[in-house]
């Protein structure tokens, strides 16, 4: 195997070990949340107050600071120019200080009106509690935002476990404040503030890495520096883009209030199990690959950056597209057996099944949308996506009001898992016009030689669910089901092997990776 592949899978290995714990601990999270709360209109009124400070979250901290930040940096560190890089860290880092502070208090000032703005169908009581939750939990921002600049930081500098570990942080302390005190009759606003606690320990847990790699905090402001000036030209285009993307959750919130109370949280159920693969395949993949490809970019190495874009999307096929077939195939068997008790019952078992099924045939396309997005950020383009992505967000809006008057909740999903796929189709035909050599069948082919193998397992996996495991409930449930995923995976493993499909060098590479990381335990 080329050795770019293996440094590809090998960044990738770190990144998938350290989010899968994230994502296990958040698998156990939303267990007891939903124990607790359920499918209901408190939960909802939860979900909309931390639906602002996420989308903040996401557009300045986690998705424009990052995507902005890594390239401008990764040319300081590649030219040896490490104490300007530091110092304009220092920078970034005052200023996102000062900003934050006035979108805080602009946030606790207007709570009630971006309340009625996302959940306009929310009666008065569930209103008045998402107000309050929303003030609580505002400046959870200011958190991210350091996070995620340290994040930046550090996988620029190759060091991916414990940025990707990070997260995990919010989960533990939701899980372990809603263990102890979840049965109080304020949970709900318990809830918020684990959440602050997390955002908080999420930074914390970086600091010793950043300063074992030679950062060192001081005050500085310089509004003219030419790093700042730089990231400030990439980050704002780069906000509108992903503010057009992120307006997608805030259409299927407003619309989801309109319909049965509970229909947000239904959604938000459906979209973490999703998140699961994405996040420990997709977004890790795309993450390892960003310094790479930002890397080959700045060194003017065409070739070198199609092939490793090329590699990326290979890989993510081989990972997500099985992953997809799982969840759309064994979702409701999954939802009973992860959630399926306390206040959360048989309606909200149906209706997150139903949803999940629609999200899951988006996955692969949410996965490869982020790597095609993180090939753009690498050469300074952020304004294309925003052109796109503005579109979308029309036809999002169009398709989610259509599809959820035939599929209800359902309707909301597949809307999404639409719109993803042609944003990514479009996105890639836009590139590959700017790259000559990206071709379409270094995406097609991996696509559909995984898809094949994937779809005799799906056939598979399908005929055990109807036969075997349909009925089950408990630890029968968790047995057969573990089972049935195990033979699917094996079964999905030895035909990518025994037909000699090109993308079997990941099994051999994840499986020394895996050996490699055994030993050194």
């Amino acid at each position: 195997m080329p050795s770019k592949t293996s440094f590809l899978v090998k960044s990738a290995g770190a990144m998938m070990v350290a989010t899968l714990i994230s994502r296990v601990l958040g698998l156990c999270r939303d267990i007891i949340v939903a124990a607790l709360f359920g499918a209901t209109a408190q939960f909802d009124a939860f979900l909309v107050a931390y639906t602002i400070p996420n989308l903040l979250r996401r557009l300045l901290a986690e998705g424009a600071l990052s995507a902005a930040f890594i390239p401008v940096f990764t040319k300081r560190i590649v030219s040896g120019e490490k104490e300007q890089a530091w110092d304009t860290v220092n920078i970034l880092i005052n200023i996102m200080l000062l900003l934050f502070a006035i979108i805080v208090s602009v946030g606790e000032v207007f709570a009630p009106w971006i309340v009625k703005f996302i959940a306009p169908g929310f009666v008065e009581s569930t209103h008045l509690l998402a107000v309050r939750l929303t003030r609580l939990m505002f400046p959870f921002i200011v958190f991210m935002s350091l996070a995620a600049i340290s994040m930046g930081i550090l996988n620029a500098l190759g060091k991916f476990f414990v940025p990707a570990f990070a997260p995990a942080m919010l989960n533990v302390s939701i899980i372990t404040i809603m263990l102890f005190f979840g049965k109080v009759s304020w949970a709900i606003v318990l809830l918020g503030i684990a959440v602050m606690i997390g955002g908080g320990l999420q930074f914390f847990i970086q600091v010793p890495l950043l300063y074992r790699e030679g950062y060192r905090y001081r005050f500085i402001l310089d509004f003219r520096n030419p790093d700042i000036l730089q990231i400030g030209k990439l980050m704002l285009p780069y906000v509108f883009g992903l503010a057009v993307t992120q307006l997608d959750i805030i259409i299927d919130r407003v619309l989801a209030s309109l319909l049965a109370s509970g229909s947000i949280s239904v959604l938000n159920y459906a979209l973490r199990l999703v998140l699961l693969p994405m996040g420990v395949f997709g977004i890790a993949i795309s993450t390892a690959i960003f310094p790479t490809l930002s890397r080959h970019s700045a060194q003017n190495e065409p070739s070198e950056f199609v092939d490793a874009l090329t590699d990326g999307l290979a890989f993510v096929s081989f990972i997500v597209v099985p992953a997809a077939i799982g969840l759309a195939v064994l979702g409701k068997p999954i939802i009973r057996l992860l959630f399926a008790r306390g206040e959360f019952g048989d309606w909200a078992v149906n209706h997150t099944a139903f949803a999940l099924c629609f999200y899951a045939a988006g996955l692969p396309f949410m996965a490869y949308l982020n790597l095609i997005l993180k090939a753009f950020y690498a050469v300074y383009d952020t304004k294309t996506p925003v052109k796109v992505g503005a579109f979308m967000v029309g036809l999002n809006f169009v398709l989610a009001y259509v599809l959820m008057r035939v599929l209800d909740v359902g309707g909301l999903a597949f809307a999404t898992s639409i719109v993803s796929a042609l944003n990514f189709v479009v996105l890639f035909m836009i590139f590959k016009r700017r790259m000559g050599l990206l071709k379409w069948r270094a995406f097609l082919f991996p696509l559909f030689r995984v898809l094949g193998v994937g779809l005799v397992m799906l056939t598979l996996v399908y005929v055990i669910d109807a036969y075997w495991i349909k009925d089950c409930y408990g630890w029968i449930l968790l047995v057969k089901l573990s089972i049935t995923v195990f033979v699917g995976i094996s079964m999905f493993l030895l035909l990518i092997y025994l037909l000699r499909v090109k993308e079997r060098k990941y099994i051999s590479v994840v499986y020394e990776l895996f050996v490699q990381r055994l030993r050194g335990w």
